[in-house]
C-alpha cells in the first residue's frame, strides 16, 4: 500500500473526531476517514503539536 499525505482538509476532519465526546479509538478515526490506522495514529502528534503552537501563539498575542 502506497503512503499518500492527508490532505489539510483531512486534518481538520481528523482535528473534528478527534474533539468528539466520548473520544473516537484512532482506528474508528481511521475507518470513518476511510485511512489506515497507522496514518492517523502517525497524524495525531503533529495535529497536537500544530494545535499547541496555534494556541500559545494566540495567547502570547
Amino acid at each position: 500500500m502506497q503512503y499518500h499525505q492527508i490532505t489539510p482538509e483531512e486534518r481538520y476532519t481528523l482535528a473534528a473526531h478527534r474533539a468528539q465526546q466520548p473520544r473516537l479509538s484512532n482506528a474508528e478515526i481511521a475507518r470513518r476517514m476511510e485511512r489506515h490506522a497507522s496514518t492517523i495514529s502517525r497524524e495525531l502528534p503533529v495535529l497536537t503539536l500544530r494545535v499547541s503552537a496555534t494556541f500559545l501563539h494566540n495567547a502570547a498575542g
